[in-house]
């Protein structure tokens, strides 16, 4: 800056742009065949950024519209979207959660309640060699007595 002084902001610009030239000819008659080639190149230029202007200006517009409609978007889904967070009291044997109402429900019940997720019902391949040794074991236990047909 050394001591100069820079003109006055206007908006983002250091000058104020003036739209409404952008892309107009000007028109100047010149005997000199030097300045009128720069007035034509000037002229193209105008042109060519005006037109540059427009295209970026309806990029942005299009853009805009849809960051808007993703933002939309974006709020509804939030808005349906419950969380489970925070320390969750769960017993250490069957599992039942207490709920901030000191009630004590169901895992399943729980989770549905307060994040809107389903649950389903399967069996992990451990619990179920256990589950089928118990059956079994069972079964041996409780076999009838040689029992004979009358």
């Amino acid at each position: 800056n050394f001591g100069r002084r820079l003109p006055p902001k206007v908006g983002h610009y250091c000058m104020p742009i003036h739209n409404n030239l952008l892309g107009e000819e000007i028109h100047v008659e010149s005997s000199s065949r030097e300045v009128a080639d720069f007035i034509n190149a000037f002229n193209l230029l105008s042109i060519s950024l005006r037109n540059e202007r427009d295209g970026l200006v309806q990029q942005v517009q299009v853009r805009t519209s849809q960051l808007a409609d993703k933002v939309l978007e974006l709020e509804k889904a939030l808005s349906l979207v419950k969380r489970l967070q925070g320390i969750i009291p769960i017993c250490g044997y069957c599992k039942k959660i207490r709920n901030d109402e000191q009630v004590w429900q169901q895992l399943e019940e729980y989770i549905s309640e307060n994040s809107g997720a389903l649950l389903s019902h399967g069996i992990c391949p451990d619990c179920y060699e256990k589950c089928q040794a118990d059956f079994k074991a069972y079964i041996s236990n409780h076999k009838p007595e040689n029992v004979s047909p009358e």
